[in-house]
């Protein structure tokens, strides 16, 4: 007998009911959902990834710097007092809380006294530059000008007075009570003496009079020797 005629008559006594194909289905069935379910999730991971390196290259983006409105807090390194304003000789400046004579190079400073716009004796002092306090000299008694505290918030000024004094003149810097002045010192011109001009605050704007900030310093000795 051949070999194929064997293997016919070998299928023929073969019971193919007895095939589970139930089961088959079923382990397909589960075959298959495993695979979605490992494919699905290969693709939330890349997808995860492509996000997490989109977002940490965005944080790597260098971003600008935000610009506040209003009055800075600090002027080439200084600190920022508040701001004068002297229309008449346009004269716009900011106000250093500082003594030292590098911070003068820049801008008027706060020699002595209370803070922007309370009671006392508020002395500002400058250089007699072009930019900074060489026009006070054309000032005079009924003049005004305006303060600006860090808050922006406006106080006006009338000068009442204006002199000369000797550089060692202390009693410009003098303290007062009841009542807010403003006194601005520079040299003249070859600063053998100091431009004093006194000035009291007309229409009050809103401006607190407590002093927050400290008022005077028992170690100053000139009026602003270095003109």
């Amino acid at each position: 007998m051949s070999r194929g005629k064997r293997m016919m008559e070998e299928d023929e006594g073969f019971d193919w009911s007895e095939i589970p194909y139930k089961k088959i289905g079923i382990i397909a069935l589960v075959v298959a959902l495993v695979i979605i379910i490992v494919v699905f999730a290969i693709h939330m991971v890349n997808k995860r990834k492509e996000l997490d390196e989109a977002n940490a290259k965005a944080n790597t983006v260098t971003q600008e710097p935000v610009v506040e409105p209003g009055m800075p807090s600090e002027y080439k390194g200084y600190s920022v007092l508040g701001e004068i304003i002297i229309d008449k000789i346009n004269i716009d400046e900011y106000i250093l809380d500082s003594k030292e004579n590098a911070a003068m190079e820049v801008a008027p400073v706060r020699l002595y006294g209370p803070s922007i716009n309370t009671e006392g004796n508020l002395c500002i002092a400058g250089h007699n530059y072009d930019e900074v306090f060489k026009k006070l000299t054309e000032l005079e008694a009924g003049d005004k000008f305006t303060l600006l505290d860090r808050a922006e918030v406006g106080q006006d000024y009338v000068i009442k007075e204006k002199k000369e004094v000797e550089p060692t003149d202390l009693n410009v810097l003098m303290p007062v009570e009841g009542k807010k002045q403003v006194t601005l010192i520079t040299c003249t011109e070859g600063s053998t003496k100091r431009l004093v001009l006194v000035a009291e605050a007309q229409d009050v704007v809103g401006a607190d009079t407590t002093d927050t900030t400290g008022t005077t310093d028992d170690n100053t000795n000139t009026v602003d020797n270095e003109g």
